[in-house]
């Protein structure tokens, strides 16, 4: 039997399955995401490596990991995250350095301290290990935030990128892309040449922002959880199956 091979971030993980949703009290099971669907659809055997938090890197570094097994019948698609977003290696988890910078103010030990212990005493203990995991991590990223280090990561991904995609075309790969975001203008054509012809393929990112509908929480921008809700998982389904 031929396979899927999925490859990506949280839009491509089983984000909020078997979880009751506290936005709109969906609970996602496996046949509703678009992976699981497009594998029933394709008749394929579904291998999915999404993973919440990765990056770009992370994504064709756990391609390179499965190569091997991926054959020239089987179909492989990368949704692929923000392009400026850094991983965190050794923790496994990804964020993207713009949006950290905006929001992480604290930067050092004593404010992490002063900012949880003045929060809320009733919030939950999950909440509250939250916070200091979060914050503990923006002190992680600010205190390396040295002149040059973002475009270092960043040369490094795309040469990377780069290497990965030459490798698929000397093996003859069926590889299909969707991306967040645009993509940057230097990016390898490889990836440009296969992206999924799609309405809004150059970002799926500002189509989400436009359909808020299509994510857990509905329209409730107040408490939202920007992944697809089932509406959405079936919505995209229907735009790619025919497109891969």
């Amino acid at each position: 039997m031929n396979k899927l091979f999925v490859f990506g971030d949280s839009y491509s993980d089983w984000c909020n399955k078997d979880i009751e949703s506290h936005q709109n009290g969906e609970t996602l099971r496996e046949e509703d995401f678009w992976f699981h669907k497009l594998a029933d659809y394709k008749n394929l055997e579904l291998w999915n490596y999404g993973r919440s938090g990765y990056g770009v890197g992370g994504c064709f570094r756990e391609f390179m990991t499965f190569c091997d097994l991926i054959s020239e019948d089987d179909l492989v698609i990368f949704g692929l995250s923000w392009w400026e977003r850094i991983e965190i290696h050794a923790i496994g988890y990804g964020y993207n350095h713009n949006a950290m910078r905006e929001h992480g103010s604290v930067s050092t030990p004593s404010k992490v301290i002063g900012h949880i212990s003045g929060r809320d005493k009733n919030q939950s203990m999950k909440m509250f290990w939250q916070d200091l995991f979060n914050l503990s991590l923006y002190n992680f990223i600010e205190s390396y935030d040295e002149p040059g280090l973002d475009k270092q990561e960043m040369e490094n991904t795309k040469n990377f990128v780069k290497n990965v995609c030459n490798f698929i075309k000397s093996r003859n790969l069926n590889i299909k892309f969707w991306t967040l975001p645009e993509i940057p203008n230097d990016v390898t054509p490889f990836i440009k040449d296969n992206l999924i012809d799609i309405p809004m393929k150059d970002s799926v990112f500002n189509w989400i922002l436009d359909n808020p509908k299509y994510m857990v929480g509905g329209g409730d921008t107040n408490d939202i959880d920007w992944h697809f809700n089932r509406k959405g998982h079936d919505t995209f389904f229907n735009m790619v199956k025919d497109k891969v």
